[in-house]
């Protein structure tokens, strides 16, 4: 493999039966070993990949696109105080 191909879209809508997306598929190629993309706080997505190697890329299959739902908040409005006390010296760290 040379490369990798990630393609995404956000998704506006989703039911039982049809699935639309905001904007079109976006892709980017990637020759590392990993990949990052930051995502909005509740929202859908879906993602693709696809390898390359010297005779081209590999088939899309439509049985292999992950839906992905970032059902978190959008921020932390609640703060807490934790201490964790270290088993090795006893002492309280914060």
């Amino acid at each position: 493999m040379t490369k990798y191909t990630v393609r995404w879209c956000r998704v506006v809508h989703v039911s039982k039966d049809k699935m639309s997306s905001e904007k079109p598929w976006l892709r980017e190629n990637v020759t590392g070993l990993e990949y990052r993309k930051e995502l909005t706080a509740d929202s859908s997505y879906l993602f693709a990949v696809t390898a390359w190697n010297r005779w081209g890329e590999s088939l899309l299959e439509r049985g292999k696109i992950l839906s992905i739902t970032t059902d978190f908040p959008a921020r932390i409005t609640e703060k807490t105080d934790k201490s964790i006390t270290s088993p090795h010296t006893g002492k309280d760290r914060r």
